[in-house]
């Protein structure tokens, strides 16, 4: 069947069949985008710190204001390790485990877990195929131990299959 025949499409209300239409190379400035203008956003001072100086060895003393502050290098310098481990891993706390923990899984929730591994790292699980439908954690959140780690990937084995049914 074939398509009805559109009637014609007039560029311009005013123009005829036939009638030259030219097209200018530069847009007009009316018609440009404009880029979206955003206020800056403000900006807090930077705080005055004056190094007063440096106690037992251990401690370095700062001025700010009517505040004396006291720093311990040694906790600063752990909480700048802390905080790149935590870059480098992920938000969740986690614990590198001495022993990896195996889990035998089933066929189906092993390929769950092992196509969902970047989320497992993201909650603190570092999950790698040891075959045969077990895998190893090598790292876990803080807040499990022994066998709660490996009831924890298994629930959560579980889950993945559920919601992988759930959208089916």
């Amino acid at each position: 069947m074939p398509f009805p025949k559109a009637p014609a499409l007039s560029i311009l209300s005013n123009s005829q069949p036939g009638d030259t239409v030219r097209f200018s190379k530069t847009p007009r400035p009316d018609s440009m985008i404009q880029p979206e203008q955003t206020p800056e956003p403000e900006t807090q001072p930077e705080p005055s710190f004056r190094l007063v100086g440096e106690a037992f060895g251990t401690y370095v003393i700062l001025e700010s204001g009517d505040d004396l502050i006291w720093i311990d290098k040694h906790a600063a310098h752990e909480r700048m390790i802390y905080e790149k481990l935590k870059a480098e891993r992920g938000d969740a706390d986690c614990q590198l485990l001495l022993e990896p923990v195996s889990v035998a899984l089933e066929k189906n929730e092993y390929a769950a877990v092992l196509e969902a591994r970047e989320l497992c790292r993201k909650a603190g699980f570092e999950i790698d195929d040891f075959g045969a439908g077990t895998v190893l954690v090598r790292t876990a959140p803080l807040i499990l131990e022994g066998e709660g780690i490996a009831d924890a990937v298994m629930e959560i084995a579980g889950y993945l299959m559920r919601s992988k049914t759930d959208l089916t």
